[in-house]
């Protein structure tokens, strides 16, 4: 049986969550990281659908919309996707599962924060980065909702969105995480597909945002630099 898999993108168009040292809210980092994860997923056989929060509804009926969406859909195992919120001195990754889980969506969690943490050098928070809640806590409207629905799910906090090296190396790096992201699903909820292999390095297109800064700064120089002997050559000729 082919298994389904619901990507949750966190929070809604209208209440987008947290802002990230880039500028870029959860609603709208996440949106891509979840389009592009549902694509590789289906390209290696896994029916795999993203969901988004009505900006129209309440959060409980926000909540009671995508537990029916996802169930209609009849996903065995979701995940939805976060980042936390500005913190001066926390750090690290962590992925919310209920207390009473199944075992397969603690093993999903303990997969992806070791992965993030091999890759992007974020620490893993709480134990190995496995946070079980109870239904009281924040995000355990969702997870026990869909817990309690018969679908494996973990609700993912990857990075703290305020500028410090982890998150310099995670935010302009969204097609290496979205990677990351499918092989844990694939492997943590042991999905009988092969992990995706490996693409070329990311880093020619995310470069340290402060290198993206000089490079700006370079090629800014080179254009004033042309243009200033451009004008001189014109100044010069209009003279002769």
């Amino acid at each position: 049986m082919t298994n389904r898999v619901a990507l949750i993108v966190g929070h809604n168009s209208s209440d987008q969550g947290a802002v990230n040292y880039l500028g870029q809210s959860e609603w709208d980092f996440n949106s891509g990281i979840a389009q592009a994860t549902m694509q590789l997923l289906v390209e290696s056989g896994v029916q795999a659908e993203v969901f988004f929060r009505n900006p129209n509804k309440s959060y409980t009926g926000q909540v009671n919309q995508i537990i029916d969406e996802v169930t209609s859909f009849g996903a065995d195992f979701s995940v939805e996707l976060h980042f936390n919120s500005y913190n001066s001195s926390a750090r690290g990754s962590e992925v919310l599962i209920p207390e009473s889980g199944t075992g397969l969506d603690n093993k999903f969690a303990d997969i992806l924060t070791d992965k993030l943490e091999e890759e992007f050098g974020i620490i893993q928070r709480r134990d190995d980065g496995v946070y079980e809640i109870d239904e009281s806590a924040a995000g355990g409207m969702m997870v026990y909702g869909l817990y309690n629905a018969g679908v494996i799910n973990g609700l993912v906090e990857p990075c703290f969105g305020e500028r410090s090296p982890e998150s310099e190396a995670f935010f302009p790096c969204p097609n290496t995480y979205s990677r990351i992201l499918t092989n844990s699903i694939i492997e943590g909820f042991e999905l009988e597909v092969d992990l995706i292999e490996p693409e070329m390095p990311e880093a020619p297109t995310c470069p340290d945002n402060d290198l993206l800064l000089e490079m700006k700064g370079d090629a800014l120089a080179s254009m004033n630099a042309i243009r200033d002997i451009s004008d001189n050559f014109i100044n010069k000729w209009s003279q002769e």
